[in-house]
C-alpha cells in the first residue's frame, strides 16, 4: 500500500497538468504555481489522513486482539 501512493504521488508531479517535472527549464515554486496546486495539494493532504487513520486503527486492533 504505501509504495503504490509513493507511485500515486509521483506520477502526480510528472503529469503535465502539475508541471512540476519538466526537466528541461527553469523551475520555481512561485505564489502562483503553489495558488494553482492547492487543490492537489489538498486532496493528498485529505487522502494522506485517511489512509494513516486506516493504518493506525488495524495497528491498534491487532495489537488489542493479542
Amino acid at each position: 500500500m504505501p509504495l503504490d501512493w509513493a507511485n500515486e504521488s509521483l506520477a502526480i508531479a510528472n503529469s503535465p497538468e502539475v508541471d512540476y517535472a519538466d526537466h528541461g527549464k527553469p523551475f520555481a515554486l512561485g505564489a502562483d504555481y503553489q495558488q494553482k496546486q492547492l487543490p492537489v495539494i489538498y486532496d493528498r493532504l485529505s487522502r494522506a489522513g485517511v489512509r494513516l487513520g486506516g493504518l493506525l486503527t488495524q495497528a491498534l486492533d491487532s495489537n488489542v486482539s493479542r
